[in-house]
C-alpha cells in the first residue's frame, strides 16, 4: 500500500508522476531537501517580494512553511 493511502485513504482525484533515478531513494530525498532554496538572483528577488526567507535549504523552507514529514519508509 502506498504511504499516502495511510494518511489520506480517500480521494476525489488521482494524479501520479514518476522519475527514474540512478541512486537510492533516501539519498535522492536528502539531496533534494539539501538543495539551496534560492540559487538564482531572480528567484531571490521573487522570494523577497513575497516576504519569504531566501536562505537555507528546500528542507528548511518546507519546515518554516509548516510542512512536516508524515511517513518515512
Amino acid at each position: 500500500m502506498p504511504a499516502i493511502d495511510e494518511v489520506l485513504p480517500r480521494f476525489d482525484a488521482r494524479e501520479v508522476h514518476s522519475v527514474q533515478l540512478e541512486l537510492p531513494a533516501d539519498q535522492a530525498i536528502a539531496l533534494a531537501l539539501g538543495t539551496p532554496v534560492v540559487s538564482d538572483p531572480l528567484v531571490r528577488v521573487l522570494f523577497r517580494i513575497r516576504g519569504l526567507r531566501d536562505r537555507g535549504t528546500i528542507g528548511d523552507a518546507m519546515t518554516r512553511l509548516g510542512f512536516g514529514e508524515l511517513i518515512r519508509r
